[in-house]
C-alpha cells in the first residue's frame, strides 16, 4: 500500500504546474478489522502537505478524496491552507456516512468564513494573484552579524566552541574567490559562505569546496524553484545555488562530494539591518529583480522610508560555523570576513568583573563617570563587533524545501 501511495504523490507532484487540478484519491480500508501496525498505515497527512506546498503559486489546485470524517479536519487544514477540495467516492461504504457529510460540508463553511474575513480584512483572496507572488520574493540585502558568546551555556566555561558534524561541500567546478552559497539555520535568513579559494601561507586553496557547516543548516538548491535542503541531505549530482557578490549573479553547479567531519563550531549571530542602519553602513541598498540571476545590484536612491521599510522586513537568526580561519562570509564587492575574526557582542549590563569592583569603589561622583565610560567603551565595542555582511532573507518559511505562506517561527 504504502509503494502505491509513492506512486500517487509522484504522480500529483508531476502533474503540478501543468493541469488546473490534480485529485488524489489514497484508499483507506475503513472495514478491515485486523491490527495493521503502525508499519502498514496508510500516510494521508505528510503526502497532502507536500502536495499543498508544492502547488502555490503554480496555477493548480489539489482535490483529496476522503473516506473518514477523522480525516477532515487535518485536511481542511494542512500547513494552514488546507487541500482546494473534499471529495466523497460513490460506491463506498463511507459514502452513507452521514458524520462523513456532516464534517466536509463544516469544513466549506469555515473555509468560506475564512474567506469572507479576509476580503474584509483587506487580504487577498487570491494564491495566484501576481502581486503576492512578488511579495514572497527572497531579496538580497546587507545586514550585519557577530559571534554568540556561549560559554555561560556550555557546560565547560573554558570553551565557546561548539562539538559539531560539520559538513564539506566539493564541486566539480571551480568556484572563484568571491563566490558562495546561501546558508543558514533559518530558510528565512541565510549568509553567504564563500568558497575556500583564498591564498594562504599555511594551507592549500580548495577553490571546489565550500565549508559549509553543522548538519542541521539549510543550503540554497540549484534548481529553478529555488529550493531549500538540509546540508544532511546533499548527495552527489546535486545541483546547488552559487553567487558572486562582484557580478551579482547566481549559478548552479553540481556537487561532487560531500564530507562529514567532527569540528568545532562556532555561533554567528544574523540580522538584517533597518533602512536607517543600513543608510549608516552603506549608501547603496541592493534590490533583486524578479530571482537571483536577475540581481544587478542597483542602488535605490529613493528617500521614502517606507519604500526601504518594505523592501528590508526585520529578520534576524543564527548560523553555525567551523571555528577556522578558512571559513569565510561574503560581504558586497568581493569583501568578505573570516568567521575567526568575528567579536563577541557584550549586551549592556555585562561589564567586566574590574570594571564593576572599580564602580562598587568609587564615590558617587567618580561613581557616575565611570559608568558613563564603561557604557561608552561597551557602544564603542559592539560597534566593532557587528559586521555588515550580505543576507539572503525572506518572509515565509519553506516546507520540504518549498516555500509556503503558512506560519513559520525558527530560533
Amino acid at each position: 500500500m504504502r509503494e502505491t501511495v509513492f506512486i500517487i504523490v509522484d504522480n500529483a507532484l508531476a502533474a503540478i504546474g501543468s493541469v488546473e487540478w490534480v485529485l488524489v484519491d489514497i484508499e483507506i480500508d475503513n472495514d478491515s478489522d485486523s491490527d495493521t501496525g503502525e508499519e502498514e498505515a496508510v500516510w494521508q497527512m505528510i503526502p497532502a502537505e507536500n502536495l499543498i506546498a508544492a502547488a502555490q503559486y503554480t496555477g493548480t489546485k489539489i482535490a483529496f478524496c476522503v473516506s473518514r470524517s477523522q480525516d477532515v479536519i487535518g485536511l481542511s487544514n494542512a500547513l494552514e491552507l488546507g487541500v482546494d477540495a473534499l471529495c466523497i467516492k460513490q460506491g463506498l461504504s463511507s459514502y452513507d456516512d452521514p458524520d462523513l457529510w456532516k464534517s466536509v460540508f463544516q469544513a466549506r463553511i469555515e473555509r468560506n468564513n475564512a474567506i469572507e474575513k479576509d476580503l474584509v480584512d483587506g487580504k487577498s483572496s487570491s494564491a495566484d494573484d501576481g502581486n503576492s507572488i512578488n511579495k514572497y520574493k527572497p531579496q538580497i540585502t546587507i545586514g550585519s552579524c557577530w559571534r554568540r558568546d556561549t560559554t555561560s551555556s556550555l557546560s565547560s566555561s573554558s570553551s565557546s566552541s561548539i562539538i559539531a558534524d560539520r559538513i564539506c561541500i566539493d564541486f566539480v567546478q571551480t568556484l572563484k574567490e568571491e563566490e558562495g552559497c546561501w546558508i543558514g539555520s533559518s530558510s528565512k535568513i541565510m549568509a553567504l559562505i564563500l568558497s575556500e579559494n583564498s591564498p594562504s601561507e599555511y594551507v592549500p586553496t580548495r577553490p571546489f569546496r565550500v565549508n559549509a557547516g553543522p548538519v542541521h543548516s539549510y543550503i540554497l538548491m540549484g534548481d529553478e524553484k529555488e529550493t531549500i535542503k538540509y546540508l544532511c541531505e546533499l548527495m552527489a549530482a546535486d545541483s546547488v545555488s552559487v553567487y558572486n557578490t562582484v557580478t551579482k549573479t547566481s549559478r548552479s553547479i553540481i556537487i561532487g562530494r560531500i564530507k562529514q567531519e567532527i569540528r568545532p563550531c562556532i555561533i554567528v549571530e544574523l540580522e538584517q539591518t533597518t533602512p536607517k542602519e543600513v543608510a549608516m553602513i552603506s549608501s547603496e541598498i541592493y534590490t533583486i529583480n524578479g530571482n537571483d540571476d536577475d540581481y544587478s545590484g542597483e542602488i535605490d536612491r529613493s528617500s521614502s522610508s517606507s519604500k526601504r521599510q518594505q523592501l528590508l522586513p526585520s529578520s534576524s537568526g543564527q548560523i553555525f560555523l567551523q571555528q577556522a580561519e578558512t571559513v569565510r562570509l561574503g560581504q558586497k564587492d568581493g569583501n568578505y570576513i573570516r568567521a575567526t575574526d568575528l567579536k563577541v557582542l557584550q549586551s549592556s549590563s555585562s561589564q567586566s568583573q574590574s570594571q564593576q569592583q572599580q564602580v562598587a569603589v568609587n564615590n558617587s561622583k567618580s561613581d557616575r563617570h565611570t559608568k558613563t565610560a564603561c557604557s561608552a567603551n561597551n557602544i564603542n565595542n559592539n560597534s566593532q563587533a557587528q559586521v555588515p555582511l550580505l543576507l539572503r532573507v525572506m518572509t515565509t518559511g519553506t516546507h520540504i524545501g518549498k516555500i509556503y505562506t503558512g506560519t513559520v517561527q525558527e530560533r
